[in-house]
């Protein structure tokens, strides 16, 4: 995974990623040219190319300015809860991840509409899904340590009630969040993670 940026970003390159993040959801990304972006985050072109090589470049840099923001979250919140209750409480990230949807910096279904867009043949596709599988791996490895009756197929799950919420929400479904944090947490207490085992 590349390294995280540092916390203090230039104004301008913190502009560019949060114009370039609104432009790529409202229209995806083939349809932006650099152009539209440097006009939207007010710098010149020259500033633009100071601190991103290409198009591709911000892309990737939008990409990982999110999903670090939002990996940082989950495991923030694991760490405040007991190693118990951490599986359960990652389940709350569901609900915080459609909340944030149009978020400048913290919307995880950036990754999920990018991946679709482009594909995963794409390096920009390809990297949204290195960075849901990092999610996915982190939430094996807390549930794991929590004591969760197969962690892997609990993080499976996760995943997948994950790209469903987000995806819904984007549809306008305000309630999806909060149903696939209650379906998530069933997981967790009841048995039924089981009959996912191989």
């Amino acid at each position: 995974m590349p390294a995280e940026p540092g916390p203090r970003l230039a104004a301008a390159r913190e502009r560019l990623l949060e114009a370039a993040c609104a432009l790529f959801s409202a229209r995806g990304v083939r349809d932006v040219g650099v152009d539209e972006l440097v006009a939207s985050a007010s710098v010149a072109k020259a500033t633009f190319y100071k601190y991103f090589p290409s198009k591709d470049d911000l892309v990737l840099a939008v990409l990982d300015q999110h999903a670090f923001g939002w990996v940082r979250a989950m495991r923030e919140r694991a760490a405040d809860a007991s190693p118990a209750d951490r599986a359960e409480v990652l389940f709350d990230l569901l609900a915080d991840a459609t909340a944030q949807v149009w978020d400048p910096v913290l919307d995880p279904s950036v990754l999920v509409r990018v991946a679709l867009e482009l594909g995963p043949k794409d390096p920009a596709g390809a990297r949204c899904l290195e960075h849901l599988d990092a999610a996915h791996d982190l939430l094996a490895d807390l549930a794991q340590a929590a004591g969760v009756a197969h962690p892997v197929q609990l993080a499976d799950t996760w995943r997948l009630l994950l790209l469903g919420a987000l995806t819904a929400t984007l549809h306008g479904d305000a309630g999806a969040g909060e149903r696939a944090r209650v379906l998530g947490a069933g997981l967790v207490t009841r048995p039924i993670a089981a009959r996912f085992a191989g």
